[in-house]
């Protein structure tokens, strides 16, 4: 994705409509899960009552241990609905999740790393900030970072 602007005004989620500061409305697909930095709409699942019935049955016959913390750690933490973050197992604490900024995700990152691109005659290309038609290059950033999950932002990969 590359977005043509270098000013980036903060505004509301364009897909939920957060404010500056407040959590993404769930489904919001700019929301990013706070454990993997992906996109919470294709990391999450949502266990509902049904489900946990389901898992109450399966928990009493599986013998696998990992598929049993996630299991006890959902009957503990039972609420009317449980979002579990798929790429750990864990349950997503809404004091986890990030709230909106106001600024795409990753955007922030791709300045502080200075990951630029353009589109070039046939495709896109790196190039420096100063480059006529020089945008944020959100997918070099997967390639030269990884997820801080405790920062819950994009750092340098140690070279």
């Amino acid at each position: 994705m590359h977005l043509m602007s270098k000013k980036r005004e903060p505004k509301p989620c364009h897909d939920c409509g957060a404010e500056i500061g407040d959590i993404h409305m769930d489904n919001c697909d700019l929301e990013r899960c706070p454990y993997c930095g992906g996109q919470a709409l294709g990391c999450w699942s949502t266990v509902t009552d049904e489900d946990l019935a389901k898992l109450t049955i399966e928990h009493k016959e599986t013998q696998d241990p990992k598929l049993l913390k996630k299991i006890n750690k959902i009957i503990a933490n039972s609420e009317d609905e449980t979002i579990i973050a798929d790429c750990c197992g864990e349950i997503v604490k809404n004091s986890d999740r990030i709230k909106w900024t106001g600024i795409w995700p990753g955007i922030e990152e791709c300045q502080e790393y200075d990951l630029w691109s353009k589109m070039g005659s046939s495709s896109w290309e790196v190039c420096k900030k100063s480059d006529p038609g020089a945008s944020e290059d959100l997918n070099r950033l997967e390639e030269v970072c990884k997820w801080s999950r405790k920062l819950k932002k994009w750092v340098k990969k140690k070279e």
